[in-house]
C-alpha cells in the first residue's frame, strides 16, 4: 500500500493520498512513502466512516464487530504492518509477524484470503466477508467487492513475473467472479455476477458473462 505526494500536500495536510501503482509510467519520478500513523487512520476513518465523525459506541461497533467494515479494516491494518516490515529497521520483524498474524486472522474469521502484498486505494470496500480471495494485484480508488470472488494469477509462479491483474479506479467487481491473470480492468467498470474475466476490459460499462463481454 503505497502513495504518492500530492503536490500540494503542504497546503492541504488533510488530503488524502493518492495510491501508486508500481508500474504505472504517469507516476514515475513521484515521491513514494508508506502511511504514517496518523494517515492510516484518516483513512480508516474515510473508508470505516464516511470521513464523518461518529459516536465511541458507532465507531467500536463498525472496526471490531461488523464483519464487512471489520474485515476491511483488518485488512489495511495487515498492509499497513507489511509496508513497516518492508521499510526494515529494527522492529521490522515484528511488523511481519503481525500483518502474517492479521493475514491468517482474517483467513480463519471469515475464510477470505487477501493478500499481504495486494495494492489498493482508497475507497476499498467489501459488501460480504465470504469466500473472498485477492491476491497480489494493483487495484485503484473506490473498488468494491462482493462475496466468493477472486482477483489473482491463474498460475502459481505468474505473481512472480508481474502477471497479475491491474484494475481502475470506481471498479465492482461481483458476486461469484473470476478476475484472473495479467489482464487491465478499466475505471468505471461493473463486473456482474458469475462472470469470469481472461481479457482486458478497456471500456467504462457493465461486463457479464463467461468470458466478460460488454453488455451495456
Amino acid at each position: 500500500m503505497y502513495f504518492y505526494l500530492s503536490e500540494d500536500i503542504g497546503k492541504d495536510k488533510g488530503k488524502f493520498l493518492q495510491p501508486l501503482f508500481y508500474n504505472s509510467c504517469k507516476h514515475i519520478g513521484r515521491k513514494v512513502k508508506t502511511l504514517c500513523k496518523s494517515e492510516f487512520k484518516k483513512l480508516i476513518d474515510y473508508e470505516l466512516f464516511g470521513g464523518k465523525q461518529v459516536g465511541l459506541i458507532a465507531r467500536i461497533r463498525r472496526t471490531y464487530f461488523q464483519p464487512n467494515t471489520n474485515c476491511m479494516y483488518l485488512a489495511r491494518k495487515m498492509w499497513y504492518h507489511n509496508d513497516l516490515a518492508k521499510k526494515g529497521g529494527l522492529f521490522s520483524v515484528l511488523h511481519f509477524l503481525r500483518a502474517k498474524f492479521l493475514y491468517l486472522h482474517i483467513l480463519k474469521r471469515y475464510n477470505c484470503c487477501i493478500f499481504m502484498n495486494a495494492n489498493i486505494g482508497r475507497g476499498f470496500y467489501i459488501e460480504h466477508p465470504i469466500g473472498i480471495v485477492i491476491g497480489r494485484c494493483e487495484i485503484g480508488q473506490n473498488f468494491h467487492i462482493y462475496q466468493n470472488s477472486t482477483i489473482g494469477v491463474r498460475r502459481p509462479l505468474d505473481d512472480s513475473k508481474g502477471l497479475f491483474p491491474h484494475i481502475g479506479d470506481n471498479v465492482t467487481i461481483g458476486c461469484n467472479c473470476a478476475v484472473l491473470g495479467n489482464v487491465t480492468i478499466a475505471d468505471n467498470v461493473i463486473v456482474g455476477a458469475n462472470s469470469v474475466v481472461l481479457n482486458d476490459l478497456s471500456e467504462s460499462g457493465t461486463y457479464v458473462g463467461a468470458p466478460a463481454r460488454k453488455v451495456k
